[in-house]
């Protein structure tokens, strides 16, 4: 009981943040003008954004099945992707105790059994020391997060231009970069609110247009929103639905509500 109180109070903790960094932005800025800006871009370029997000949540989620397949679990890139897009989903749309990641792991581990919870903590000198299974992936991973990392900067380029903004791009994308951290903090609902407040006190400090960097931001959730929403066909058919159940005198009791990140 105490520990359900203590996830509802980190939740309503974070919905609270999330609320009021929305809130204070949308007072700093001409929601108006941001509009504006998404009435004159150029949906060839937004479309060739959205498809090069796609591909970079296809890397993400090739570089995830490295790591999976490390640690025992067999699991094929079909699956892999369609487990990867559910995780993306519940991150995006179910915020909560569980979350995507954590729920990924809570299925692999109940159909795999192998042990998956490695696969948290990615620091050198830990996988040193204590996984050096996973010294044979690491530059793997490394190569494949370059290349989504490459695609996601790509994507905000074409936003960019949708937008019909050619100069500055640099900033632009550094503020990318430091929001994409922010975003990844556990103090907000999925991210909403981190990624804002970062592009507009950036956006101050580097002498840039407000309304255009809310608008790269927002678009840029749009478009993420978009396409994990394609998760919730996943949610009705699990995607190990095929997959041979475990016996039950080897399965884990696992709830999924005492999984943590």
């Amino acid at each position: 009981m105490k520990l359900n109180i203590k996830k509802i109070g980190k939740n309503l903790l974070k919905l609270g943040f999330s609320v009021g960094a929305i809130w204070w932005v949308m007072s700093k800025i001409s929601f108006k003008e941001v509009l504006s800006v998404f009435s004159q871009a150029n949906v060839y370029y937004l479309v060739a954004a959205f498809i090069l997000l796609v591909i970079s949540f296809i890397f993400s989620a090739f570089r995830q099945n490295l790591s999976f397949r490390n640690t025992g679990a067999h699991i094929s890139q079909s699956l892999n992707i369609k487990l990867f897009w559910l995780g993306m989903f519940y991150n995006l749309f179910l915020p909560g105790g569980i979350g995507g990641d954590g729920y990924k792991v809570y299925l692999v581990n109940k159909y795999r059994k192998n042990g998956l919870k490695k696969i948290y903590l990615f620091y050198l000198v830990v996988l040193k020391y204590f996984f050096k299974s996973f010294l044979n992936i690491h530059a793997g991973l490394f190569w494949w997060s370059l290349a989504l990392q490459g695609m996601q900067f790509i994507s905000a380029i074409m936003i960019l231009a949708a937008f019909h903004q050619t100069t500055g791009v640099f900033n632009f994308l550094f503020l990318f970069f430091i929001s994409a951290i922010a975003t990844a903090l556990p103090i907000t609902i999925g991210g909403i609110g981190a990624r804002e407040m970062v592009f507009l006190i950036g956006a101050k400090t580097l002498g840039l247009d407000n309304e255009l960097c809310i608008a790269l931001s927002i678009m840029f959730f749009l478009l993420s929103a978009i396409i994990s929403l394609g998760g919730l066909y996943w949610v009705f058919l699990p995607p190990f639905r095929r997959e041979a159940v475990p016996d039950s005198s080897s399965e884990q009791n696992i709830e999924p509500g005492e999984i943590t990140h």
